[in-house]
């Protein structure tokens, strides 16, 4: 046979095996990772993901009174791509903003973890803080000093996991943290779209168990339930995954 055959039949070839792979990955769903005020990413490095094409959604500085659906909207515009099938799965603030655009985007399925789908579901001091706004005088720098000493009272961790946990914490931008919590605490959504999954430690007290009504209660598990019990997420995630 000619070298030019050879040639020809090797680059059919690859095509070939090109065309398979891209039909392959288009047939995953896309899943969006939302992480909460304190994480980024590395919040889900515990997971197998392996079934998905994932996505990290990288929280933005929030804008001066920018309300919690203005900056799901933002997030939406610039990192989300509503062409083609997708999920949300969201963590703490990510799940919120999750749940803000579960009923804008219309996405597959949305997943919230450690989160809140209204306002009713926050703990009593952000209710309270709206009337007394001390958040607005105290710093991004300041909340992280505080947030360090008071998350193993409230929010008792492995090692490794509140080594993590720092890591992430001190890795994000003061005005970044000032305005996330502004955003939670100004938050006043009333009604759960339809459809939500919301799963729930009961030892949460970051946002506690007891504010909340989960799809999915998860016994002995705490806020960094995406990393401690992955094995959790993971049987949830199977059911959209099918």
């Amino acid at each position: 046979m000619s070298k030019s055959f050879h040639s020809t039949a090797l680059i059919i070839c690859v095509l070939a095996k090109a065309t398979f792979c891209l039909g392959q990955d288009s047939a995953q769903m896309r899943l969006y990772l939302l992480p909460g005020t304190g994480a980024d990413e590395r919040l889900f490095h515990a997971l197998d993901l392996s079934t998905f094409d994932t996505v990290n959604v990288v929280l933005p500085v929030p804008l001066k009174k920018e309300s919690m659906h203005e900056y799901a909207l933002r997030i939406a515009r610039d990192q989300i791509d509503t062409t083609r099938p997708f999920a949300l799965l969201g963590v703490s603030l990510g799940g919120m903003v999750a749940t803000e655009l579960a009923d804008e985007l219309n996405p597959e399925a949305v997943i919230i973890i450690a989160s809140a789908k209204t306002g009713n579901e926050m703990p009593s001091s952000y209710h309270f803080a709206r009337y007394l706004p001390i958040h607005h005088i105290v710093g991004g720098k300041t909340m992280r000093w505080f947030t360090k000493q008071l998350q193993p009272k409230f929010e008792p961790m492995e090692v490794d996991q509140r080594e993590l946990f720092l890591d992430m914490l001190y890795g994000k931008d003061p005005a970044f943290l000032k305005g996330a919590v502004r955003l939670m605490v100004d938050w006043n959504r009333s009604d759960i779209p339809e459809g939500i999954i919301h799963v729930h430690g009961e030892y949460d007290h970051t946002l506690p168990y007891k504010h909340t009504q989960p799809t999915h209660s998860v016994v002995d598990a705490g806020h960094m339930l995406t990393y401690s019990m992955p094995e959790v997420v993971e049987r949830v995630l199977a059911e959209i995954s099918l």
